[in-house]
């Protein structure tokens, strides 16, 4: 009788093996839920970016359609062209240009309307040309004029003193001379230069950076 006692009985192991069915259940249970977590954390992190990028798609939108950009007959003479195709100014629009990879010019335009249809800047173009033209002709060696004759008060535009006509006639073949060198200096380096430009500006909430190869990036705050 107390042999019989003493062996386990069929409802305590049937117990222990609930308990370790629990067990089992509850850790699949946990494991599942472990994974539905870091699926939702997963969606919502995808969910996150998406909206980021829309987002940011939809911040460039107004600045992409603001360009600026130099003409394609550079050696004739660099004009510089803009379209804004916002229906917004843009503002503070400042542009940098770099010539042979040094900082040559530099003009805030300040604000720019929107316009459709490609338009010339002529105060950046003329200003454009002239540091150019100034560094085209840093080097170049001109003829100089020599010293007027001394004046008269008998002179006029009458009256015209021989000396003076010489003078006239000298000071005339010279500054043919020097525009004709002028005129070969700056072909040349027109032709051979590396011309770049950047541009800065602001669209009504942010500011922007198009780079010289035309990138549109976060301006500077």
């Amino acid at each position: 009788m107390s042999q019989l006692a003493d062996e386990p009985k069929i409802t305590d192991w049937l117990s222990v093996w609930f308990s370790l069915g629990s067990a089992v259940i509850a850790l699949l249970a946990l494991i599942a839920a472990a994974i539905a977590v870091r699926a939702t954390v997963a969606t919502n992190r995808t969910q996150s970016e998406q909206l980021r990028r829309l987002e940011e798609a939809a911040r460039q939108d107004r600045a992409s359609r603001f360009a600026v950009w130099l003409g394609s007959d550079r050696a004739a003479r660099p004009e510089v062209f803009f379209r804004n195709g916002a229906p917004t100014p843009m503002y503070n629009v400042v542009l940098r240009f770099t010539l042979d990879g040094d900082e040559a010019f530099v003009h805030t335009a300040g604000t720019v309307p929107p316009a459709e249809e490609p338009r010339v800047l002529p105060d950046v173009t003329e200003g454009l040309a002239d540091a150019v033209r100034a560094r085209a002709l840093a080097d170049v060696e001109l003829e100089a004029l020599p010293p007027p004759p001394e004046t008269s008060a008998f002179d006029s535009d009458l009256l015209t003193p021989p000396e003076w006509k010489k003078y006239k006639q000298v000071t005339a073949a010279i500054g043919s001379r020097n525009a004709t060198i002028e005129q070969a200096a700056l072909a040349e380096f027109t032709a051979a230069m590396e011309l770049a430009i950047s541009v800065t500006f602001n669209d009504g909430e942010n500011s922007w950076l198009r780079t010289p190869d035309g990138r549109l990036r976060p301006g500077p705050r």
